[in-house]
């Protein structure tokens, strides 16, 4: 399981007793990854995050538990969000007497603007909402007893570069690696009974998803629900296009949190993840779908207490999310979402299978897919196409592959190879061994949401066998090498040291040693090279 590293510098302000904690991101940290104290808000994005784990409801006569769960759970959530709004109110009060009293003395003073821009709830362990605030109001919502701590929003962008065939569906469909690139190899049913949720810049309504796009959420009310970016359109057609898409069949549903420049609407993360699961849990009421799936394109400059809470709920709900790793060549474990133990996140490789040299990398990855130079649907043009780097690609890649026809009431199609290459490969038994935990997994999960499981099993498992092949193979040479030296003393028993002799010995040593450095060289290329091609780790030791 992947490890979350959540470095926080901290300011609590510890004015009454049970305050929440608040964390601020530190405007000269940005980029170093950490969240610390703020010297001074005027105004700011913050998520409240509510605590779920302490109500007990009162009985309502007539309801069954699930809902008078949900009834109180509501009650709750609402009596808070009435007792902000009337926080608020205050504020703005108490503002405009500020400011008249300041245009009396000849001073015109800006009024800040607070408000809330949503609330959410995601399942039964998520509650919140997100709000311009500033830093007095942050202190008295800290105050109130029904908040568990308040983060400062982490901006959001979007992970893909500019850089015809699509070479990335031959590779993810391919039986084996010999097979002609530009082929795909189309298998009945592809993504039916499934909706895939694009959370980004929109989806064009394009011939390319036919009547299989619906226009989901809009973080952009003042802007069309529609893609006047160019980026959730590409993705969406690699995820699921006609033409150029791997879940030919699937929903698409677009989801909008980027505007036409690329930006982030305020609490959109945290919002349009609640209206997932809201729209999810209607359309299997409905019987409309039966399995989903959100594609995270996306990625960030730090990490996020909350964004991982949601997250983990999601997963908890029963919705896979998969996640690209980042565009930065750094540790993915750095950056909320790719960080996230809950979610699968996917790294770029290029089309001769090599990890790009741009994509993010290490234990927080857990597998790689095509994301250099991929083709997809154009946003503003019904039958033209864009080229797009970056593994924002590589992402919806995974996305589209994940279900069968009848998900989660049948297995998932997967397969594990091995390079015949590389001294290290996976034996037949071994390869036999992990198709038996899986088969374990599957039976254990049958009917519900098991991909996630899978994967991180395979992962668990590819990582264990590779340090056991390391370690064993370190310990056959250093046998080799004790036998040779052990041989090489034989010989020299009894042998007359002159000054001579011993110049001749110094001479073969030295040339030996030159040899024997060299080939350690090449064996650790060589290993390092099957630790990126396994598990996308390069920090095994």
């Amino acid at each position: 399981m992947k490890s979350i590293l959540w470095i926080v510098l901290s300011l609590f302000f510890q004015l009454g007793f049970g305050k929440a904690p608040i964390y601020f991101r530190t405007p000269e940290l940005v980029g170093k990854h950490k969240i610390g104290a703020l010297k001074s808000s005027d105004n700011s994005n913050f998520i409240v995050v509510l605590k779920t784990d302490n109500k007990s409801p009162d009985k309502i006569k007539g309801k069954t538990r699930i809902d008078q769960e949900k009834t109180n759970r509501s009650n709750y959530i609402n009596k808070h969000m009435a007792w902000v709004d009337d926080l608020l109110l205050k504020n703005k009060k108490s503002i405009t007497r500020s400011l008249n009293e300041t245009k009396e003395n000849g001073i015109t003073v800006k009024p800040t603007k607070e408000k809330v821009y949503s609330s959410v709830e995601i399942g039964k362990k998520f509650a919140g909402y997100v709000g311009a605030f500033q830093n007095e109001t942050l202190n008295k919502i800290a105050e109130n007893d029904d908040v568990l701590y308040i983060e400062e929003e982490l901006t959001l962008s979007l992970n893909d570069q500019y850089n015809i065939q699509n070479y990335g569906l031959a590779k993810i469909s391919s039986p084996d690696g010999s097979i002609d690139s530009n082929t795909y190899y189309f298998t009945e049913p592809n993504g039916k009974n499934v909706s895939i949720y694009i959370i980004d810049s929109g989806v064009s309504s394009i011939k390319e998803f036919g009547n299989r796009l619906r226009k989901g959420y809009n973080g952009w009310p003042e802007e069309e629900n529609t893609d006047n970016y160019y980026h959730g359109t590409h993705v969406a057609g690699i995820a699921a296009g006609k033409m150029y898409g791997v879940a030919k069949e699937a929903e698409i549903v677009s989801v909008k949190i980027f505007d036409k420049n690329g930006k982030p609407s305020p609490g959109g993360l945290i919002t349009c993840l609640g209206w997932v699961v809201e729209d999810h849990k209607n359309s299997k009421a409905q019987g409309l779908s039966k399995a989903a799936v959100v594609n995270l394109s996306l990625g960030s400059m730090g990490e996020s207490r909350a964004y991982n809470d949601a997250l983990a709920e999601m997963y908890n709900q029963g919705i896979h999310v998969v996640v690209s790793s980042g565009n930065g060549a750094d540790d993915a474990c750095k950056y909320t979402p790719a960080s996230n133990k809950n979610v699968i996140t996917v790294g770029a490789i290029d089309k001769n299978d090599a990890i790009a040299s741009w994509t993010n990398y290490g234990k927080c990855v857990d597998i790689f897919a095509p994301g250099d130079e991929i083709v997809s649907a154009k946003f503003d043009d019904e039958d033209g196409n864009l080229v797009l780097s970056g593994s924002s690609m590589s992402a919806p890649h995974v996305t589209g592959i994940k279900h069968t026809k009848n998900y989660p009431d049948e297995a998932p199609n997967y397969s594990i190879e091995t390079d015949t290459d590389i001294d290290t490969n996976l034996t037949q038994d071994e390869i036999e061994e992990m198709n038996t935990k899986m088969e374990e997994i599957i039976q254990d999960n049958m009917g519900m949401a098991m991909i996630f499981s899978m994967a991180s099993s395979l992962k668990e498992s590819l990582d264990e066998l590779l340090i056991k092949k390391l370690e064993e193979a370190e310990t056959v040479e250093k046998e080799r090498i004790d036998k040779e030296i052990e041989l090489e003393q034989k010989k020299f028993v009894g042998t007359k040291v002159t000054r001579q002799v011993f110049m001749e010995w110094k001479k073969r040593f030295e040339l030996e040693q030159a040899t024997e450095n060299k080939l350690s060289e090449l064996d650790i290329k060589k290993l390092e090279s099957k630790k990126q091609r396994l598990t996308g780790n390069n920090n095994i030791s």
